[in-house]
């Protein structure tokens, strides 16, 4: 709502005022007359209807204009708030723009209709319809006020349809902009107060900084400018208040709110539908229910349409056990994001059409959500399991709504936000189905928690080939996307060039964005049911998962953490278990010692000793020994979530005793989800050559040092497959990156790594190849081996998982990915990959050749190399099928030889671990 009133304060619709032509004067005359409204309108068809050939382009084009400015939007919507008026405002803007756009002279003129054109349909909540004419004004000769008056407006746009980067672009666009020195501090004003609102909007809690921070910005401006600060001071008080409150400081909170509502005249009925609700909410969290009370009722009187006032109207009455009540209030709150005239029946369920025709998807999802938890706790006081149904479908609706809300976002960053912000929605749901014992709808919330935006990738390539877009087209639309993430890669490393070049990078990020966008559009238009497919992510069913993936010798195992509780579900032949992991802040601090004590090799046997009492601890809490007892002798594929993405799972102890690793007992692979397992299984890929290579060896970069082993490695590998090699200063980025999309097999023996503030990376001889990068690749892999340190680590993002290098290549076309989760020993590690490749040539699958590998090294070393830091770092994601078969037999066995003789020379001289 800060956004709405800034945005209506700043828009220019009035004409200025130039001389005005015979024809165009003489409507201005007849639409201020004092003839009635019936007159006037009567009158201005017959003008149109007299003069309309008669008159010069031009000028006709400008008489549409002011109609629908001065008359239909200016008189018959203002006074009478007409939606009919509007729509013809609309469709006589239309002509003017149709007119304006043969006349290349005037593109001021163009952008101001335009403008009008967006602007209405945002007033008739049509946001969609908005965008098109605002984008164009963009594409318009010269950066102008109306250029960036549509920055502005697309923002709030963005930001009302949850598209929250996009819009952060937009306003980025105009604070990067220079223009007009008179209006550079209004501008820059309005830009921090709306960027505040949108961070605040994507959570205050994690984005308080950054809210404080532009308000700070904001209100400093405007200490030093000559302009009326009135209407911003309020907007600041506004959102200040909302980020204290949620900050837990409700008092001070108070403060800015009362401010607010000194400043505020009489007639602004949203702003103080908005404050009043917010002083509701500080009230309540103090424990005045009876003065949040009033301020909730206050709100609503106001703006009868003002919904979170209603949300918090039923978290005020649940609080009080009042379930029916509460209950109530949800559903006049989620109805009003669609409705005026609501039902006043707390069971009733909204349609598919009712979620497209909300407003506010936004403030919807979070009514949506509220009401299932209300649905829960009345659960928790009754023990009625209808309430729990009740529950879960609503839950099934929010789902439904994040999917469009996704969908509708076309930045990858906002789709990213949406993926997080579902996680407690999906973890939520599958705590209902397993209070209802519901196994299918348990795995199905679990896979909708999982790598759902590589799932997108993959959709959207399979929907180019089923609805016949052409080679060259997905060509181009590949190229776009290349385009972004190789300059969003080089903002990243141009943060200590001067402002100008960074400048410059953005630039060209954002022409990057709208390229795309308007390609992606057009294709749309050009084939509508590539549209439509284009992101429809189907899970993959229950009953296929288990006719397809297990058997007598076969399991799953799905994990899904919640704020509180983690939930388990293991799926075999003819066994499901739900189950429910209640310790999960201690399961988290358990990771977080077992990360610190497995990544490096133990001295002596206290270490052990310790590593083997936390390892069982974290067995016992992840593994049900009704679990453990259906998976002893399986192969197990494991969906983890999270933060259990950094476990490798086979080095846990079964026993608190050295060597009862869960290895021993069961041939373990994991997958992101079921549905991507399945999906990118499918799809097509032909490459034309086996297997490279890539060892540098030394590098360009001083702080990684030389690997010696990874030649040996890659030699050995490549001569035993009959495949390629890039070594020493072959191995640069660009020999890489212009061949990796030939090969089945591509094996990287090299540094990789991760920092606090940087991206994942993997080095070649003459630089980093970053994820960025890869993700700007393409490879047609049946298996990438990423004999390096941390490539399965990253970013982790809730829901999505982790941002690693390994994701990377899966993004970029792999069928799976050998990579590893902490640093690797040099020696060790060569000695894992050349077993590992043995086993595959013999025909195991990937699985069962990297288990053979561990165990065999488990079966040859004694003392301290035993510890899972040597072997337990390389985990195998993805699909699990031979990928080399039994050929070049006596190779393995001639190269494995040689490989010996080399390793014993050079091992009784050093160890060098890869970083």
């Amino acid at each position: 709502m800060i956004l709405k009133k800034l945005l209506g304060l700043i828009i220019i619709l009035i004409i200025p005022q130039i001389s005005l032509c015979q024809y165009q004067q003489q409507l201005r005359e007849l639409i201020s007359s004092e003839a009635s409204k019936e007159d006037i309108q009567e009158q201005i068809d017959i003008f149109f209807k007299d003069n309309a050939t008669i008159i010069t382009e031009v000028e006709l084009a400008d008489c549409y204009h002011d109609v629908a400015v001065h008359w239909y939007y200016k008189i018959r919507w203002r006074q009478k708030n007409d939606q009919t008026a509007l729509k013809k405002a609309i469709k006589y803007l239309e002509k003017a723009s149709e007119i304006k756009r043969k006349n290349h002279d005037d593109f001021y003129s163009l952008k101001r209709t335009l403008y009008n054109i967006g602007f209405f349909y945002r007033t008739l909540n049509q946001p969609f319809d908005a965008i098109d004419p605002l984008t164009e004004i963009i594409t318009l000769e010269g950066t102008d006020k109306k250029t960036l008056q549509a920055h502005r407006e697309l923002a709030y746009i963005f930001t009302q349809i949850g598209d929250f980067h996009k819009a952060l672009t937009n306003i980025n666009k105009i604070l990067n902009t220079q223009v007009d020195p008179t209006e550079t501090n209004k501008y820059i004003v309005e830009s921090y107060i709306i960027k505040a609102d949108i961070f605040s909007q994507m959570g205050f809690r994690e984005n308080s900084a950054s809210i404080a921070n532009y308000l700070f910005k904001a209100d400093s401006v405007l200490k030093k400018s000559k302009f009326d600060p009135f209407v911003y001071n309020y907007q600041i008080d506004q959102i200040e208040g909302n980020r204290l409150l949620e900050m837990g400081q409700q008092q001070k909170a108070i403060t800015h709110f009362y401010r607010v509502i000194d400043a505020l005249d009489s007639k602004d009925s949203i702003e103080i539908a908005m404050v009043n609700n917010s002083l509701g909410q500080a009230y309540f969290k103090l424990g005045n229910t009876s003065v949040a009370l009033k301020h909730l009722n206050k709100s609503t009187q106001f703006d009868p349409n003002y919904t979170p006032a209603y949300e918090n109207l039923g978290d005020l009455y649940i609080a009080d056990n009042e379930f029916i009540t509460g209950l109530s209030y949800y559903q006049e709150a989620i109805e009003r994001t669609f409705t005026k005239v609501t039902s006043g029946n707390y069971l009733n369920m909204i349609s598919m059409e009712d979620l497209e025709l909300a407003t506010n998807k936004y403030h919807l999802l979070h009514h949506l959500t509220q009401k299932a938890k209300a649905w829960k706790l009345y659960y928790l006081k009754s023990k009625d399991l209808k309430h729990l149904t009740h529950a879960l479908k609503t839950y099934k609706l929010a789902d439904k709504l994040v999917d469009i809300i996704r969908f509708e976002s076309t930045e990858y960053k906002s789709k990213l936000y949406w993926r997080e912000r579902s996680n407690e929605l999906y973890a939520e749901a599958v705590e209902v189905c397993l209070w209802l014992r519901k196994a299918e709808e348990t795995y199905y919330f679990m896979e909708k928690n999982k790598a759902v935006l590589l799932l997108e990738d993959i959709t959207n390539e399979q929907a180019k080939e089923n609805y016949g877009i052409p080679p060259k087209v997905a060509q181009q639309e590949y190229q776009l996307k290349q385009m972004i993430y190789l300059s969003e890669n080089q903002l990243k490393q141009a943060q200590s060039e001067s402002p100008d070049s960074i400048r410059a990078i953005k630039e060209r990020i954002y022409n990057h964005k709208f390229q795309y966008l308007a390609f992606v559009d057009s294709l749309s238009n050009a084939h509508p049911e590539y549209a439509v497919n284009k992101e429809k992510i189907n899970i993959l069913p229950y009953a296929e998962l288990k006719e397809k993936y297990t058997s007598s010798s076969h399991a799953v195992l799905q994990y899904i953490l919640g704020k509180e509780k983690a939930y388990g579900l293991l799926t075999t032949q003819d066994t499901t278990i739900q189950f429910t992991l209640d310790e999960l802040s201690s399961i988290q601090q358990n990771i977080i010692d077992y990360r610190k004590r497995i990544s490096k090799s133990f001295h002596n046997h206290q270490q052990l000793e310790q590593y083997n009492q936390l390892s069982n601890q974290l067995f016992n809490q992840l593994i049900p020994t009704a679990v453990y007892e259906l998976i002893t002798g399986k192969t197990l594929t494991i969906i983890p979530d999270h933060t259990l993405q950094q476990v490798s799972f086979e080095t846990l102890n079964t026993k608190p005793k050295s060597n009862s690793y869960l290895i021993h007992d069961a041939e373990i692979k994991y997958a992101y989800s079921m549905t991507h397992l399945h999906r990118n299984n499918k799809r097509k890929r032909n490459p034309s050559r086996s297997f490279m290579g890539l060892a540098p060896v030394t590098f360009s970069q001083d702080s990684l040092s030389p690997l010696s082993f990874s030649i040996n490695e890659v030699t050995t590998l490549s001569s035993m497959l009959s495949g390629d090699a890039l070594i020493k200063g072959m191995a640069s980025k660009s020999n890489f990156l212009d061949t990796l999309n030939q090969y089945s097999v591509l094996h990287l023996s090299t540094h990789a790594g991760v920092g606090a503030m940087s991206e994942p990376w993997v080095a070649c001889h003459d630089g980093q190849l970053s994820l960025n990068e890869i993700y700007a690749s393409k490879n047609q892999s049946d298996m990438v081996v990423l004999s390096a340190c941390k490539t399965s680590m990253g970013a982790l993002k809730k829901g999505e998982g982790v941002m690693s290098i390994a994701r990377g290549f899966f993004h970029s076309g792999a069928k799976s990915v050998v990579s590893s989760l902490w640093s690797v020993n040099d020696k060790s590690n060569q000695e894992l990959m050349i077993n590992f490749y043995d086993g595959l040539q013999a025909g195991m699958t990937k699985s069962a050749a990297l288990r053979k590998a561990k165990l065999d090294y488990l079966d040859t070393h004694h003392g301290s190399e035993l510890s899972p830091f040597y072997w337990g770092g390389l985990i195998l994601i993805g699909d699990n099928s031979n990928v080399l078969g039994k050929s070049h037999r006596l190779w393995v066995w001639i190269c494995l030889g040689i490989g010996g003789i080399i390793l014993l020379a050079i091992t009784s001289k050093y160890t060098i671990g890869k970083l």
